[in-house]
């Protein structure tokens, strides 16, 4: 079974937008079913320096598929979380490779 880490980064202590997104994720995990992939949702600190390392200075509250950045400095409904999470598994790519959600600053879709 493959196992996709999502993780919902703000605050170390989450703050109500991070909290919100948090949900979110985790509703649009229940919708999208596949056998042979189970979602592990996550809070981690948007500030730890692992973070920082990783990924740079981001947007709160951000949400993190894998590798890769789905969405920053924004509560995404239920829907748009869906969507993009079957897009990564039917595509069968990691989620560094899936295809830009255009979440960036500005508007390209790099991260």
């Amino acid at each position: 079974m493959r196992k996709i880490q999502i993780q919902v980064l703000g605050p170390k202590i989450p703050c109500n937008n991070c909290i919100a997104a948090q949900k979110n994720v985790e509703d649009a995990v229940k919708r999208v079913l596949f056998p042979d992939v189970e979602f592990d949702v996550v809070h981690e600190d948007i500030a730890s320096k692992e973070t920082l390392e990783k990924f740079g200075l981001l947007k709160s509250p951000a949400i993190v598929a894998g590798e890769y950045v789905l969405f920053q400095g924004m509560i995404p409904n239920v829907d748009k979380v869906a969507k993009k999470l079957a897009d990564v598994v039917a595509l069968n790519v990691s989620p560094s490779k899936a295809p830009s959600s255009g979440s960036s600053s500005c508007g390209c879709g790099c991260r």
